[in-house]
């Protein structure tokens, strides 16, 4: 799914349920970074194009970020960078799978466990 983030960015969310946001306005780590500066910039208007942009990768319906290159956000990438990301993103395991692995091993754990005190 796509969606426009305050005229100044999007999100692309994948069907793993990761998601990437690329954010090139005002305030973002960004060439835009200082747009509100000159107080003629507004929350809303049309940004200019720029040449790097700030990133996150997200996971979950909340957008909880995931540390990606060490941190939350990402600042100043290129269009490279961008797009590292989004093959990153969309080749992680699918959210719900991890769920279910997360599960598997506890039902294994907990049916081992039950298995060792019977024998106690």
């Amino acid at each position: 799914m796509f969606s426009i983030v305050f005229n100044k960015g999007f999100h692309i969310e994948f069907e793993n349920g990761y998601s990437v946001s690329v954010q090139f306005g005002g305030g973002n780590y960004c060439k835009n970074r200082w747009l509100f500066k000159g107080g003629d910039y507004k929350l809303g208007d049309s940004v200019p194009e720029s040449k790097t942009a700030e990133t996150a990768l997200m996971v979950g319906p909340d957008n909880e970020f995931v540390k990606y290159k060490g941190d939350d956000v990402q600042g100043y990438q290129n269009a490279k960078d961008v797009l590292e990301l989004l093959v990153y993103a969309e080749s992680l395991p699918s959210v719900q799978d991890e769920l279910y692995n997360i599960e598997d091993w506890k039902r294994i754990y907990e049916t081992k466990e039950e298995n060792e005190s019977e024998k106690d």
